[in-house]
């Protein structure tokens, strides 16, 4: 079990609030393939590892968003298991963890200089519109997006799909000024060497673990659905995999974030994005955040949480702790609601680290812009530490 003595304590209270507050910009491994909404920091994951882990350990992410818990518990020597219901943050988090061989990259690079926006004869020509996506952009995306089984295996049309959803969501979400053809293009070549150097990062951090690169995808497991029902997956059939630590952060209730959608041009969404990954996005708002922002949505929501909360319990060992980042519309009354969840799903918080409710750690979240904020929210730019223990 996880014990921390006084001084062990303060340091541990330090090293956790340093990774929860940390400004850096996200960068390093493959951390910046995509600009996930609501991400916690690289370093405050590492920190929570080290804090709660060993090597070899299990450890479950049920939100796992654009996968930076997997990519660090890779990173750090630990077998990782991800779930979410988004096929795009499936997407990300599976082309992050995915290495590629010498022949991969030449083929990709290849491509790529190929197949540039806007040198295409057929450039102009598409079929059906994506909404509110500028019609010259989807003009000269459209012709590179076929070509893309040109490649012959997934993972480099998943790297390359990947490549061309970074650079357009630099280009397009909330900008109200879309960039040239040619920026894109020159936007495009770099961001490709930048992928290709966070990869090799990503299997020498994995190789310097013990884990070689061949074992890297053997190593993590992705579940695209909920992550309600778990211990009834395959994975933990025969009762003897546990997890050590689960680190998430879940959709905060009552807040309003597009985990599908891009802004365009103001505030007008499009599902672009799954167009680019080459998706199918056919749910909204309240299904991606676990009930949306209505009275019933949010009551759904903390049963979605118990739900969820009470299949991991099943397949976490006694002195596993999970660990939470999030942040409430109206903090006064949906924490008990939260904390409410967690008991019901059979967890109580944690003495290790004073985690009392009038001794949570809590910290500020800089230049977030919640939309909710219109909407008379209480607490938009504040989030949560939260640890629990089974009972």
């Amino acid at each position: 079990m996880v014990r921390f003595d006084q001084g062990e304590k303060q340091a541990a209270m330090e090293l956790i609030s340093a990774g929860m507050n940390s400004s850096a910009t996200v960068r390093g491994l493959t951390h910046g393939f995509y600009k996930y909404p609501a991400r916690f920091s690289p370093q405050f994951v590492r920190t929570i590892l080290d804090l709660y882990s060993n090597p070899g350990d299990i450890i479950i992410d049920p939100f796992v968003g654009s996968g930076t818990t997997i990519v660090e518990s890779l990173a750090g020597g630990r077998t990782s298991i991800g779930v979410d219901l988004n096929p795009l943050a499936h997407f990300i988090a599976k082309v992050k963890t995915t290495p590629l061989s010498e022949g991969d990259k030449v083929n990709i690079v290849d491509w790529v200089f190929k197949h540039q926006l806007g040198t295409h004869e057929d450039c102009g020509e598409f079929g059906s519109r994506v909404r509110n996506l500028p019609r010259r952009i989807q003009r000269v995306f459209e012709p590179v997006l076929s070509k893309v089984d040109e490649l012959p295996f997934q993972r480099q049309r998943g790297f390359v799909r990947c490549l061309l959803l970074k650079c357009a969501q630099w280009g397009l979400d909330c900008r109200r000024t879309v960039p040239s053809v040619n920026k894109l293009n020159e936007k495009i070549k770099a961001t490709l060497i930048e992928m290709l150097d966070g990869l090799d990062q990503l299997v020498d951090a994995c190789k310097e673990a013990g884990l070689a690169k061949k074992a890297i995808g053997k190593r993590r497991t992705l579940l695209l659905g909920t992550s309600r029902g778990i211990d009834k997956h395959p994975l933990f059939a025969d009762g003897n995999l546990r997890a050590k630590l689960v680190l998430t952060s879940p959709p905060y209730p009552g807040v309003h974030i597009l985990y599908h959608r891009w802004q365009i041009g103001g505030r007008r969404e499009t599902p672009a994005p799954f167009w680019l990954a080459g998706l199918r996005d056919g749910q909204g708002e309240a299904f991606y955040t676990l009930g949306g922002r209505s009275q019933k949505g949010i009551v759904n929501y903390f049963n979605e949480i118990a739900l969820v909360f009470g299949s991991i319990r099943r397949v976490v060992c006694k002195d596993a702790r999970v660990i939470q980042l999030l942040s409430f519309t109206n903090t006064r009354l949906q924490l008990p609601r939260y904390l409410q969840a967690m008991e019901t799903a059979g967890f109580a918080l944690d003495d290790t680290l004073p985690s009392g409710e009038r001794s949570l750690m809590w910290r500020k979240v800089p230049n977030r812009k919640w939309y909710s904020q219109m909407r008379g929210c209480h607490d938009p730019g504040r989030e949560v530490l939260l640890i629990h223990r089974p009972k």
